[in-house]
């Protein structure tokens, strides 16, 4: 349990340093380190040489494990001891090169003569940790850097205030590829944000990716605002449009018109204001369905209305060929039949002209015609009438003869 907390304190001690590396690395501003910088690093790290030998003779190198590891990560690239051939001359180089390959072997041999293998194990972990965290704070310095010259090229446009749809597309097109790299980079930035070791280098990126989008949101606002003010206004034009089947039409247009402003603000990867236009065309799609089923719905009403009528059309025409062809064979003859038969056939064209089919009716009308049945019964009906008024007539007015006769008569006698 001790060797355990022994462990610890170590482990956390090394991870501070680490930390505080890779922060350093990112808030320390680029340039080269002068003549005197030169010769401190390279007395810095003499010194560290000379002490790392004396300590290892007395076996007591874990008590300056510490020391020596900051010392071996101040010596890595953007370390306050690293040098490049680019700050320095030849010569300079070269014995600073040999001063740090000195260092390097010192190390590394007092490393492995540690007796604790656990201790090794830890530096050795805590060499990955930092050259992992540091290639990601290269990268992040890459992205950092590309924000800021994103704001540079979005300042140098020149901001316009449209007055008609192809000048705001055409300067939001213009804008389009700075704000999907920044979009890329954004991504990247969520990604990362959360990571440990890198909290500094995570929060500049940030706020360079702010400074960036707001510019673009100053430059872009204009034009944003007269498109989608056009959108908007299709939408507000649909919601006072009464649903109903006589404006399906109109719907349709509308929908198309902002499909199209959607397609606009996908091509600018502007994915907020198109987000909302796809809000408007599921309220329009929605309505627009609603009245298509209503459709749909009156359309099958009308085809089974046809349908009916159809079927009463056919069977009333089917039954008129059955009385055509019960005369054609001598089945109607007697009056009675006849009679029938006509009443039967008025009717079939009555109801094939209130269907429309005058040319079926016709037919009817000609056989009728052509037959006499219509003559014959309308004769009988006649003459039968005439004889029945005769006699009806006779015997209602000769008893008022006969009482008229007798007022007269008994007027004279007084």
């Amino acid at each position: 349990m001790k060797i355990e907390k022994k462990h610890q304190k170590i482990e956390n001690e090394l991870d501070m340093i680490v930390r505080s590396e890779l922060n350093r690395r990112v808030s320390q501003k680029p340039g080269n380190k002068d003549f005197s910088q030169k010769n401190t690093i390279n007395q810095a790290l003499e010194s560290k040489n000379r002490q790392i030998v004396e300590i290892h003779h007395k076996g007591k190198v874990s008590n300056i494990l510490p020391s020596m590891f900051s010392c071996w990560l101040q010596t890595r690239e953007q370390g306050s001891l690293y040098l490049s051939a680019e700050e320095t001359g030849e010569q300079s180089f070269k014995e600073y090169q040999n001063v740090k390959g000195r260092f390097e072997t010192l190390f590394a041999a007092s490393l492995m003569a540690l007796a604790d293998k656990e201790l090794i194990s830890i530096v050795k972990n805590k060499q990955k940790l930092f050259y992992d965290n540091y290639s990601i704070i290269r990268e992040i310095s890459v992205l950092t850097m590309t924000v800021k010259n994103i704001r540079k090229e979005i300042n140098m446009t020149e901001s316009v205030k449209p007055q008609d749809e192809e000048a705001a597309v055409s300067y939001l097109k213009e804008i389009a590829p700075f704000k999907a790299d920044l979009q890329v980079i954004e991504s990247r930035y969520i990604e990362i944000k959360e990571a440990d070791y890198i909290e500094e280098a995570v929060k500049k990126l940030h706020g360079e990716i702010h400074s960036a989008a707001k510019s673009i949101d100053e430059k872009t606002q204009n034009a944003l605002k007269y498109l989608f003010d056009q959108a908007n206004q299709i939408f507000h034009t649909y919601k006072s449009t009464p649903a109903s089947l006589k404006n399906l039409e109109l719907f349709t247009a509308q929908k198309q018109e902002l499909l199209r402003y959607s397609g606009i603000f996908d091509s600018i990867n502007d994915i907020e204001r198109k987000s909302k236009i796809e809000g408007f065309l599921l309220s329009i799609d929605k309505t627009v369905k609603n009245q298509q089923d209503e459709l749909l719905k009156q359309k099958k009403h009308e085809a089974r209305l046809l349908e009916k009528s159809q079927n009463e059309i056919n069977e009333t025409y089917n039954r008129f060929l059955e009385i055509k062809e019960m005369y054609s064979q001598g089945n109607l003859t007697a009056e009675a039949q006849q009679k029938n038969a006509l009443a039967k056939l008025v009717k079939y064209r009555d109801i094939l002209i209130a269907n429309g089919q005058r040319i079926m009716a016709r037919d009817i009308e000609r056989f009728i015609n052509s037959t006499g049945i219509s003559k014959k019964n309308t004769g009988a009906a006649s003459e039968h009438s005439e004889d029945f008024d005769y006699k009806k007539g006779f015997q209602i007015l000769l008893p008022v003869t006969i009482l008229l006769l007798l007022a007269v008569f008994i007027m004279i006698i007084k």
